[in-house]
């Protein structure tokens, strides 16, 4: 994070070297206290104190060899991060857990557990693997993807199934990375297909339908033709024989 920091005169009547940043600033955030928490905790004193100007913190600055400025820039970095990655995983939007290679469900969102028919109480309790909720016909393309994944770190989406808790299938997409390559902890973004395979089975019995029905009608234009040919041929004979009948 590209932080600008204000110094802080703490009486050491050293001037601040000029900030690259400083043209930007319009409005000086000024510090909400005059010391550097994790310098009190490890009891020791901070040297020049720093207002970001970014977020506001007062920290101690890198002038010490804790580096504190920067850590807590990163630090705060890294939070926001989990704070945005946290507000996607509760929204719920889609299904997303936790897992590792060896098949144990870590953490999941509420979304991916109305998927399979757990409640969260449920999830906590009772341990949850994917290789047990994935059918037999599905597990040979597992073992495939799975090595994908060890050598690429990620795997590129896919369609499968799971088991529910209550024994039937849902039909899913699957998006699946490692979270450092070696690693065996990964986080699985799963999308319901429940719909999309109803729609597309729907679909299908239309065209059926409709090809049943296109068959019978071509059976029913063939039995009308042939009547018609049938009647064009027969009366003429008909008459035929009723002229030769009038005469005698």
């Amino acid at each position: 994070m590209a932080s600008a920091f204000a110094r802080l005169s703490e009486g050491d009547g050293m001037s601040a070297a000029a900030c690259q940043h400083i043209e930007t600033i319009t409005t000086v955030k000024n510090p909400k206290q005059r010391e550097w928490g994790e310098c009190v905790k490890a009891n020791s004193q901070w040297a020049y104190l720093r207002t970001c100007q970014e977020c506001g913190g007062t920290n101690c600055c890198d002038d010490w060899p804790n580096r504190h400025a920067t850590s807590a820039c990163l630090y705060s970095e890294l939070s926001d991060r989990e704070a945005k990655i946290r507000r996607l995983v509760d929204a719920n939007i889609i299904g997303i857990c936790l897992a590792n290679v060896e098949g144990e469900i870590i953490e999941s969102n509420n979304a991916f557990l109305q998927m399979v028919g757990y409640d969260r109480e449920l999830f906590e309790s009772t341990p949850m693997r994917w290789t047990e909720m994935t059918p037999p016909e599905w597990r040979e393309n597992d073992a495939r993807l799975l090595a994908e994944l060890r050598v690429n770190g990620t795997a590129a989406p896919f369609e499968k199934e799971l088991f529910r808790k209550d024994g039937s299938r849902v039909p899913i997409l699957v998006g699946a990375a490692l979270f450092e390559p070696g690693r065996t902890e990964g986080v699985c973004f799963v999308l319901d297909l429940s719909d999309q395979k109803r729609a597309e089975a729907e679909i299908r019995e239309l065209k059926d339908q409709l090809y049943r029905e296109n068959v019978a009608l071509r059976a029913a234009n063939r039995e009308m033709n042939w009547s018609r040919q049938s009647h064009q041929v027969i009366q003429p004979f008909c008459c035929s024989v009723k002229r030769e009948q009038a005469k005698s």
